[in-house]
């Protein structure tokens, strides 16, 4: 705390001019009058204690001697330094991922945002939230109550985070001021942060990394004659032994298993059990740890497969490595109605089959350039076409979406209907050399020839074309409506993992919305502070309090208004 004008102190004089008035102000002797209309105010006056009667006598003294000491300290401007952002601007990246729930992570870091807002001095501030795709909330605001309210709001998506993508929508927004990133997380590698700007800081405000957790790192069940077999992976990243207690429930909630599994710390248990069909199964562990998101997992059951049929006009290499990942498939220019048909001609996507479309006979290539990128789909779950080169795509089949790319141009669809296209020819590529091209050919046989009354499984957050007949629908959690969407277009996953059931009239269809496998791994907390902006820290802001006595000067000047009206402004 300082003055801006300590000199003022000087001023504190004054109030001695107050004191010798009352020492020489004119003073009446008392007389006695033939009256006892004030008797019973006198009888009260008399009955007060001496000290509150003094008191009363002197009232206007002390009044005015404490409005001028306040005049006084106005006067000297008392101030209290600071600390605020040395940065113009300030950026916000926010974990929402399903681990940051773990400790009331998520909670803790909105309270160290709204105190950081605290902190500013009309700074511009950007919030980006993480996710395959991250959403910037607010961009370059200054209003203080609007970004208390979009900090307030923010909510966890439970989606994986994709730190590097929103960094990169960060960095789009560093211009040549100074800027400070804060970024919300549980644990971040240093090796993330793009260190190729001076006037950039990075802030990581990370989980507590001594986090103890017990997880369910799988659950997948499969048929196995009348019944079904369940796989279940529980992995102890506490620092204690611990027994685990296991439930598996039906799709009406009943218990098909339950026992207790012993698992030490730092150990990993894998075992199967048989079970009674039914079309989906949730596995449920009991445990007290810091996360809780991952002790709950949910599996569809597969049901019948399809034929697979082939055109004998492939290229030799797809039909051998189909023949690889699927023995029973059949060569055939005219498969069967109820089958999983792979070809090149475009216009088989508009029968019956299940199509993967390998190439077109309706087009011509055309060269491309870049990397092959992917978006978040389950068919890239093995093949990562991390060394593939792509020379030359057909077209994009109209109103498909593009799940990958090469450069700009699209390299993967899927229809509304649900089918693959892949707009290129063997030739054109070096993609059969690697192993992403039977692991990609397995992900969509095994996608494509299931038929089940599930719709099966997805990531939170995850926006998807929907295998359901044509017209509206509406999703639910039990009876709590969700969402709605129109068959054939992309409608986005509820966030929360669970067993959801989708509704088309009277026809109801059951899918599960599930955690990414990275996200049942609790990272080890980090938090430090990296960039040579920060050697700068905080500068100090000065906060006067000259605002604040203004309201006691004018209520004592009331008040003594008010006294000297009831004493009579005679004396």
């Amino acid at each position: 705390m300082g003055f801006t004008t300590p000199l003022f102190a000087l001023s504190a004089l004054l109030p001695l001019i107050v004191i010798l008035y009352y020492f020489f102000r004119k003073k009446y002797d008392p007389t006695t009058v033939s009256s006892t209309l004030f008797w019973q105010e006198v009888m009260r006056e008399t009955r007060v204690s001496p000290y509150i009667q003094r008191l009363q006598k002197n009232s206007l003294l002390w009044l005015q001697l404490a409005a001028l000491l306040l005049c006084v300290l106005a006067l000297m401007q008392p101030y209290n330094k600071k600390e605020v952002m040395a940065e113009e601007q300030v950026i916000f990246i926010v974990d929402t991922s399903a681990t940051v729930t773990a400790d009331a992570t998520f909670t803790k870091h909105k309270a160290a945002m709204q105190q950081l807002l605290k902190q500013m001095t009309n700074n511009e501030v950007t919030i980006i939230t993480t996710g395959a795709t991250p959403t910037t909330v607010v961009q370059r605001e200054r209003s203080a109550k609007v970004l208390e309210q979009q900090v307030e709001a923010l909510q966890v998506s439970y989606e994986r985070e994709y730190l590097e993508k929103a960094l990169a929508v960060a960095q789009s927004y560093v211009g040549n001021s100074p800027t400070a990133i804060y970024i919300f997380s549980d644990g971040v590698d240093r090796q993330l942060l793009p260190m190729d700007k001076d006037n950039t800081r990075f802030i990581v405000k990370g989980s507590d990394p001594k986090l103890q957790n017990i997880s369910l790192r799988r659950f997948v069940v499969t048929k196995e004659g009348e019944g079904m077999l369940g796989l279940v992976q529980i992995v102890n990243d506490s620092s204690q032994d611990a027994s685990v207690p296991l439930t598996i429930t039906d799709s009406k909630g009943q218990q098909l298993l339950h026992k207790k599994i012993a698992i030490s710390s730092g150990e990993t248990v894998t075992q199967t059990y048989e079970l009674a069909r039914t079309a989906y199964a949730t596995a449920t562990i009991d445990v007290q740890d810091d996360y809780g998101a991952d002790n709950t997992s949910s599996a569809v059951v597969e049901g019948e497969t399809l034929a697979i049929s082939m055109s004998p006009t492939l290229h030799e290499l797809i039909i051998k490595g189909m023949q690889a990942v699927a023995p029973a498939v059949k060569v055939s220019a005219t498969p069967t109605s109820e089958s999983f048909f792979v070809t090149n001609q475009t216009s088989a996507l508009s029968h019956g089959q299940r199509i993967l479309l390998m190439g077109r006979d309706d087009a011509k290539l055309k060269k491309v350039t870049g990397k092959v990128t992917t978006e978040d789909d389950t068919l890239f779950s093995f093949a990562t076409f991390q060394d593939v080169v792509v020379q030359r795509v057909y077209p994009p089949i109209e109103g498909a979406t593009t799940i990958a790319h090469v450069g700009d141009a699209p390299f993967i669809q899927r229809t509304a209907k649900g089918d693959i296209v892949v707009l290129t020819e063997l030739t054109a590529t070096d993609w059969a050399m690697y192993a992403d091209f039977p692991l990609f050919l397995w992900s969509v046989q095994n996608s494509l020839t299931t038929k089940s009354s599930a719709l099966g499984s997805f990531s939170p957050n995850y926006e998807a074309i929907l295998a359901v007949e044509a017209g509206d629908f509406d999703i639910y959690q039990d009876d709590s409506y969700i969402t709605s969407g129109t068959a054939g277009q992309p409608v986005h996953m509820p966030t929360k993992p669970g067993v959801y059931q989708l509704r088309q009239g009277e026809q109801v269809q059951s899918f599960v919305v599930q955690l990414q496998p990275e996200e049942r791994i609790l990272p080890k907390g980090t938090t430090f502070a990296l960039g040579e902006a920060n050697q700068a820290q905080g500068k100090k802001s000065a906060q006067t309090f000259v605002p604040l006595l203004l309201v006691p000067i004018i209520l004592l000047l009331v008040i003594e208004w008010e006294v000297q009206r009831r004493r009579g402004f005679t004396n």
